[in-house]
C-alpha cells in the first residue's frame, strides 16, 4: 500500500513537473499566454480583455472594410468596449447614419447613404466619436459594396493606409455580386467575384508593403435563407450559392495569408436567427468573439 501510494505521488510529481517544463517552454520558445489553457479558451471576452488585446498591436488601428456585414461586426465590437453589448447595435440595420463620417451614393440605386464611421477609444477605455481628443486605439469603418469598386475603394484605402497601415484589417464583399449578376447571370456574377477579387487582393497587399505586421481577416458569406427574402432576390441570393461564392473565395484567400472566420457554418446552423434572410445579429456577436479569440491567443 504504502508502495503504491509512493508511487502515485512520483508519478503526480512528474507530471506536474512536466506541465511546469511545457509552459516554460512555450513562453521561451513561443511566447507566454496571459493565462494557462488560454489556446483552448471558449468564454468570451470582456470589455477590458479584449481592449488590452487590441491596443497591443503594433499599429492600434482596426480598419473594417466591407458591407453591412463587416458593420455588424464592427458595431458588435463598439458595444463590447461600451459594455452595452447585451443589446443589438443599431449599425447592424442598413439605414443607421448616427454619427457617420462619409455619405454616398452607390450605384445601382445611387441613394444616398452612410458609407463610413470612425470612432476612437480614449484613455479611459469609452468609444467616442473620431476627434483630435487622445486616445488609444482607432475605430475605422468603410463601405465596400462590389468587389470591383475602384473608385470607391482608392479613397478609402488611401485613407486608412495613408501613414502607416492598420494594425488589424476585417474585409468581406460578394453579397452586392451575387445580387446585381452582369447581365442578370449568376454564373457570370460568380466568375467576375473571382477575378475582381483577386484583382483587389493583390492591391491590398500592394498598399501593406513586404514587412508588414498588419493581422487580415475575411467573413465568409452567410447561409442565406432565401424564404426570408422579398421574390425578387430569391434568383440570385441563396445558401448554395453563397457557398460557391465562399468555395471560389477561400484558396485567393489562403495563398495571401488571410485569416478566415466562418460566418456560413454558424448561419446554417440557425436560419431562425434572421429576420430579413441575411443578417444574423446574434451570430454576428459570436463571429466578433471568434475575431478576438484569433487575434488575442496567437
Amino acid at each position: 500500500m504504502f508502495r503504491a501510494a509512493r508511487w502515485g505521488a512520483l508519478v503526480v510529481g512528474a507530471l506536474c513537473a512536466f506541465e511546469v517544463w511545457h509552459f516554460f517552454h512555450g513562453c521561451i520558445f513561443y511566447g507566454c499566454r496571459e493565462h494557462l489553457g488560454e489556446a483552448q479558451r471558449t468564454t468570451s471576452f470582456s470589455a477590458e480583455e479584449a481592449l488590452r488585446c487590441l491596443t497591443r498591436l503594433e499599429v492600434p488601428h482596426f480598419f473594417a472594410f466591407g458591407d453591412s456585414w463587416t458593420r455588424g461586426v464592427f458595431f458588435d465590437l463598439v458595444s463590447l468596449l461600451n459594455g452595452t453589448e447585451h443589446l443589438i447595435h443599431p449599425g447592424h440595420f442598413a439605414n443607421f447614419s448616427t454619427d457617420c463620417t462619409v455619405l454616398q451614393r452607390r450605384p445601382p440605386t445611387n441613394r444616398s447613404k452612410c458609407a463610413g464611421f470612425d470612432y476612437l477609444v480614449t484613455h479611459k477605455g469609452e468609444v467616442q466619436p473620431f476627434t483630435a481628443i487622445a486616445g488609444k486605439l482607432r475605430f475605422t469603418y468603410r463601405l465596400k459594396t462590389f468587389t470591383s469598386d475602384e473608385t470607391f475603394d482608392a479613397a478609402a484605402l488611401d485613407e486608412a493606409f495613408d501613414s502607416r497601415p492598420p494594425g488589424l484589417v476585417l474585409l468581406n464583399c460578394g453579397l452586392w455580386d451575387m445580387q446585381y449578376p452582369p447581365g442578370g447571370s449568376p454564373p457570370e456574377g460568380l466568375e467576375q467575384f473571382e477575378r475582381h477579387l483577386s484583382h483587389f487582393l493583390d492591391d491590398l497587399y500592394n498598399r501593406l508593403g513586404p514587412h508588414q505586421n498588419t493581422r487580415v481577416f475575411w467573413l465568409t458569406l452567410p447561409a442565406l435563407a432565401s424564404e426570408k427574402l422579398p421574390a425578387w432576390k430569391r434568383p440570385f441570393l441563396s445558401a448554395p450559392m453563397a457557398q460557391r461564392y465562399n468555395a471560389v473565395a477561400e484558396p485567393l484567400l489562403r495563398e495571401r495569408g488571410i485569416e478566415i472566420l466562418d460566418t456560413f457554418s454558424k448561419s446554417a446552423k440557425h436560419p431562425e436567427e434572421t429576420e430579413d434572410g441575411v443578417h444574423f445579429p446574434k451570430i454576428s456577436k459570436q463571429i466578433a468573439q471568434d475575431l478576438l479569440r484569433a487575434l488575442c491567443q496567437s
